[in-house]
């Protein structure tokens, strides 16, 4: 694990930029209530995800963490574009691939993180 950090570093990037294209679906209806919550998960997601970048910590807690918020930010938008309202196939084809995205990050930090178990 001696190298590990810049892999840790390019995943939270990864995270970052996700989520910036991931609010950039939402933003065109930022005036809907629903769009609007969720821009501020999605907020949320990604000031988690910056403040690892900026004060990066390789420890299995920290990791841990990056795990958790990721994972519990997609148990809570699994089902976006299915129940809104105003159904869009293409913002919701576009959501669903972000979110395949998201979950493929995830897994590769819990990859990370069950080495660094492993190591310790």
């Amino acid at each position: 694990m001696v190298d590990s950090l810049p892999t840790y570093l390019a995943l939270l990037q990864r995270g970052v930029a996700l989520c910036d294209t991931l609010a950039r679906v939402y933003e065109p209806d930022i005036a809907q209530d629903w769009a609007n919550r969720t821009l501020m998960q999605i907020g949320s997601l990604r000031m988690g995800l910056a403040g690892r970048l900026a004060n990066p910590k390789l420890t299995p807690e920290h990791t841990g963490v990056v795990v958790s918020i990721i994972d519990r930010y997609i148990d809570s938008h699994w089902a976006d574009y299915m129940e809104i309202p105003t159904v869009n196939p293409a913002k919701r084809a576009q959501v669903l691939e972000l979110h395949e995205d998201l979950t493929a990050l995830m897994n590769e930090v819990a990859e990370l993180h069950n080495a660094l178990f492993v190591d310790n």
